[in-house]
């Protein structure tokens, strides 16, 4: 099994993108996802032939592959410079104003353009990670459906046309968060650049049996995403707001089944590609998060493997 970290858990306004990927490289992950927002990387002043021409000079020093390009949020148009974006989105999908969704599809274009040119198949899997935002009070959720739907299938084209694998990512409380909700959003995008980005943690904080999920959503599972959730958080929602909540956790330091599911991926859906962890909710102790999920995985994949 090969191990990727997401980047986005280097966002207290100390690292750059380039550096954040040298100490994964350094922590012996093989694998690495970027985020496309800031404080790492804000496309909109960016030139893109020299975020490409930088990035691919330390991925080849490094040897990494990049497994995804997470173009989940927008924060930078809120005037955010620091903090993970995790609950502050920017333009998302599901806005009411047509304008935010169209500056939102502007933008996933040019995170699909940023995973176009890094690379080709040998050190670069082409894809983009999206999630669809959470529905605004007061609007009837098939108006919302439609608004997500109309909003990606432009996305999903142009992804299409530039060779990237455009993925869903299923978050709890969105459009598309469940895994038949994913199926269902898949089918109405029709596009064969339009997989999922399996989030193993999200599914289990919305009770799903993440086993069962994972072979619901094979055939269009483009990319894992791995972190442990305790079980307190399943179905876990905020009393205010009414959203679901739950924090991504160090493999291991949550309750979740991890070696059933990995086992599940491994050899049922027959899953080859990378796994990623991501934990953009511990930005004040990244390194030591870093160092830790690899110490965790590795006995974990070794169980797995050899019940394989």
């Amino acid at each position: 099994m090969k191990l990727a970290f997401l980047t986005n858990a280097y966002t207290d306004g100390t690292w750059i993108q380039e550096d954040a990927i040298r100490r994964i490289a350094e922590a012996g992950y093989t694998g690495v996802a970027i985020l496309a927002d800031k404080p790492l990387l804000w496309l909109p002043e960016a030139n893109l032939n020299d975020v490409v021409r930088s990035y691919r000079q330390v991925l080849d020093a490094t040897g990494l592959y990049l497994t995804n390009v997470n173009g989940f949020t927008a924060q930078g148009y809120l005037g955010r410079d620091l903090g993970a974006p995790g609950s502050h989105f920017g333009p998302i999908f599901t806005d009411v104003d047509e304008e935010s969704r169209q500056i939102k599809i502007a933008y996933t274009k040019r995170v699909i353009d940023l995973a176009a040119e890094l690379g080709d198949d040998s050190v670069n899997a082409r894809n983009v990670s999206i999630g669809t935002g959470y529905p605004p009070k007061d609007i009837p959720a098939d108006i919302v459906w439609r608004y997500v739907v109309e909003a990606i299938k432009p996305c999903a084209a142009y992804a299409h046309e530039r060779g990237v694998s455009l993925n869903l990512e299923p978050e709890p409380g969105m459009p598309g968060g469940t895994s038949r909700e994913c199926l269902q959003m898949i089918s109405d995008v029709d596009c064969p650049a339009f997989g999922v980005n399996f989030d193993i943690g999200h599914l289990y904080a919305i009770g799903e049996d993440v086993s069962e999920s994972a072979l619901r959503l094979a055939p269009w599972i483009r990319g894992v995403d791995i972190d442990d959730i305790v079980a307190s958080d399943v179905n876990r929602f905020d009393p205010d707001s009414g959203l679901p909540l739950h924090d991504h956790q160090v493999p291991g330091d949550g309750d979740m089944p991890l070696p059933r599911i990995l086992r599940t991926l491994q050899v049922l859906v027959m899953y080859r590609g990378y796994y990623t962890v991501e934990l953009y909710n511990h930005s004040h102790h990244a390194e030591e998060v870093t160092d830790l999920s690899i110490e965790r995985l590795r006995p974990i994949f070794a169980e797995v493997g050899r019940g394989a």
